[in-house]
């Protein structure tokens, strides 16, 4: 940046003071003076000394000395007087008037005033000097966040698989188009308006387990604490016990029940929460009501009742129990092995069916005593419906097609539909509304190969690529798979502009984008293609197994290197500040390209074939992130976690980043700070970060985005 410097000018001006007289034939008056002459203007001030320049900081290097500040500038001399007007001529006495007085001469001009002492120069090191990041801290009354998912109090907002990933554990439907869930993942509550889901999060500080309401418009959520949504705003209190809820009934806006660990149940009254007798003190799953007399718990092994007077323990240790009403109350268990829906009239039990194979708990729900819905947790293809004349059982492919989904609650929608909610895979959250006999998946977020590289040249605009060599799109602010025709199994992309950008693979195949389709072609060679960088379109480098490839927007040459910029290391191979200033990450180590030739570095003495390469100059290896200065190797700061990083990442807009597993850190005033994640499992975790547009990302099983202005 330049220095800006200000100048003194000294400008003076003589007045002109007039003595006035008028004669007239009245005694007194006085006639009209002369008018004074003008003042001389005075002489400028000399200029104050410029700013001393600090020196700048090498590369890694400790920052140069501020400069000394400049001497300041000598004042100004100060402007001749002003000549003093001439007097004007005394006034002709009027009748019986005394003669007017002269004009009085200008005064002297005043002395310029001398420049202020020049100020130092400040050290540079964007790196380390970062001065974090503020905004407004994320709080549960009201917090609605973009659709695009829900975000951590680090500031890192989970992007896709999206609203997030993890287990759904409970559902409420308000209707088919107003429906609530909770899982596992992100302390997160989501809800379908019908056309999508959104997060909203309310900074549960453990994963939230049950949800429950009498309308769209009074819902409750459970967790570690009560969470409470009025039709505009959550809000969270506390559960008044050191335990963990697991499940909550709303029967009316006055009255909600909630139970969970260790037997605790307690009760709403439509002011306050307060404590119940329990008949259990092991983790209770499920509770569900009717009214303040009729009261149903279930736990792994019992099943107990309150009739208004006292708890009973039911016949059979239900999976789950639901109500039309308190002669209506349907439960799934299995006394025998094979899980049966019965049927509770407030005094004994009917079997209306078994559930077709299914050996594991099961979830039952309905919108009235004639429409009634069971589902096997494990089995979902065996789906019994009651209409309270006969069981119905619907084998279904289910809608993703996968062996290992899982619907884990159920809630009736009304009209006949019913919510589901569950995972897929073991990997991610899934739901669905059961209409006409099928069941419909409304969202998933089964996760995609790990992204591993991410191009962006504008906000919104650019490429991504997975582990799978399949490439994705920029659509609004996440990327959707790409389906036109493009090579498979690509290793490197970069993205130049809207009609250009480079994908390359193995075989030497390189394709480019020129805003409306890919273009294959080959370099010169039997190259093995890893990685691409575009500083222009006739300026485009390929890192390959067997050296590094140029491009000049006409063909492709292979570049003569040096021993050891042979074997590239992999994955971010490339990283360029400059024409003149790109770098390379080998199986030797590291190489520089200075605009005419490429080097090989030197070894840094830290097992240099393993650091990362981020940022173009800036290496983490398992001690220590290290910047090299043009000829050393030197320590920036001591890495914050044992052993190797995952990854890292330098700009000047974001600062200095590390990353590893479900934490990131950012340097700021030489020393860490940490940023956590969003993440349900260990396996949803920030591997990688990449930043254009103004955005930083960061990847791995999940993607995320960093929003500076939602950190405390």
């Amino acid at each position: 940046m330049k220095n800006r410097h200000t100048y003194a000018q000294l400008l003076v001006l003589a007045g002109s003071l007039a003595a006035v007289g008028c004669g007239d034939d009245d005694p007194g008056s006085n006639g009209t003076g002369a008018t004074g002459g003008t003042g001389a203007t005075g002489a400028t001030g000399a200029t104050g000394g410029n700013a001393g320049m600090g020196g700048t900081a090498a590369m890694g290097g400790t920052a140069g000395t501020a400069g000394t500040a400049g001497t300041a500038g000598t004042a100004g001399t100060g402007g001749s007087a002003g000549t003093a007007g001439t007097g004007g001529s005394a006034g002709t006495a009027g009748t019986g008037g005394s003669a007017g007085t002269a004009g009085t001469g200008g005064s002297a001009g005043t002395a310029g005033t001398g420049g202020s002492a020049g100020t130092g120069g400040a050290p540079v090191n964007p790196g380390l000097d970062h001065p974090g990041f503020s905004g407004v801290n994320p709080s549960c009354n009201p917090l609605t966040l973009p659709p695009e998912g829900v975000c951590s109090e680090g500031g890192w907002c989970w992007l896709a698989p999206g609203p997030l990933a993890g287990d759904l554990s409970d559902v409420y439907a308000a209707s088919a188009t107003d429906i609530w869930a909770v899982g596992r993942a992100t302390r997160s509550i989501l809800h379908y308006d019908g056309t999508s889901w959104r997060g909203v999060l309310c900074d549960a500080p453990v994963d939230l387990a049950g949800v429950s309401g009498t309308s769209g418009n009074d819902v409750w959520a459970v967790g570690s604490h009560f969470y409470h949504y009025d039709g505009s705003s959550w809000t969270r209190t506390d559960t008044g016990t050191g335990f963990k809820l697991f499940t909550v009934h709303a029967v009316t806006t006055n009255l909600v029940f909630a139970a969970g660990q260790s037997g605790t149940l307690r009760k709403f009254d439509g002011s306050s929460w307060s404590s119940m007798t329990s008949p259990t003190t092991d983790d209770i799953k499920h509770v569900w009501a009717s009214g303040a007399n009729e009261i149903w718990l279930v736990t792994a092994t019992a099943t107990y009742r309150w009739n208004g007077t006292q708890w009973n323990t039911m016949t059979y240790a239900c999976s789950s129990v639901w109500g039309a009403d308190a002669t209506h109350v349907f439960c799934t268990a299995r006394p025998a092995g094979t899980e049966h829906l019965w049927e509770w009239n407030g005094t004994s039990w009917t079997d209306r069916g078994a559930l077709k194979s299914c050996g594991s708990p099961s979830v039952v729900a309905g919108n009235s005593a004639t429409d009634v819905l069971a589902v096997c947790t494990d089995n979902p293809w065996g789906t019994t419906h009651w209409d309270g004349t006969k069981t119905d059982f619907y084998y279904l492919d289910f809608p993703v097609g996968d062996d290992g989904s899982s619907i884990q609650a159920i809630s009736g929608a009304g009209g006949g539909k019913f919510a589901g909610a569950g995972w897929v895979s073991s990997e991610g959250q899934s739901a669905y509304i059961f209409d006409a006999g099928k069941w419909n998946q409304t969202y998933t977020s089964k996760p995609f190969y790990f992204l591993k590289e991410i191009e962006l040249h504008a906000k919104d605009k650019g490429w991504a690529l997975d582990d799978g060599g399949k490439l994705y799109q920029a659509s609004g602010t996440w990327f959707a798979p790409y389906t036109g025709s493009v090579p498979t199994q690509l290793t490197g992309i970069a993205s130049y502009a809207d009609n250009f950008a480079v994908a390359v693979k193995s075989g030497g195949v390189v394709a480019f984008w020129d805003g409306s389709s890919w273009q294959s072609s080959t370099v010169n060679g039997p190259a093995n293609l890893i990685d691409a960088w575009i500083f222009s379109p006739t300026n485009v480098y390929a890192a390959a197994t067997d050296g590094v490839y140029h491009f000049d927007g006409s063909n492709w040459a292979k570049e003569t290197t040096p021993t050891g910029c042979n074997g590239v290391k992999g994955q971010f191979t490339l990283h360029g500040i400059a024409p003149n200033d790109l770098w390379m990450q080998t199986n030797a180590g590291l190489c520089h390209y200075d605009g005419s030739s490429w080097q090989m570095l030197p070894d840094n003495g830290s097992a240099l074939s393993q650091p990362w390469l981020f940022g173009g100059d800036y290496f983490v290896s398992t001690s220590a992130v290290q910047r090299y200065d043009g000829s050393s190797w030197n320590t920036v700061l001591a890495s914050p976690t044992n052993g190797l990083a995952d990854g890292g990442h330098f700009d000047e807009t974001f600062g200095l980043w590390l990353t590893r597993g479900d934490v990131s850190w950012h340097a700021e005033a030489g020393a860490w700070k940490q940023y956590g994640v969003p993440t349900g499992y260990t396996y949803f975790q920030l591997d990688r970060m990449h930043s254009g547009g103004g955005r930083l990302l960061g990847t791995g099983a999940a993607a995320y985005e960093f929003r500076p202005w939602l950190v405390p």
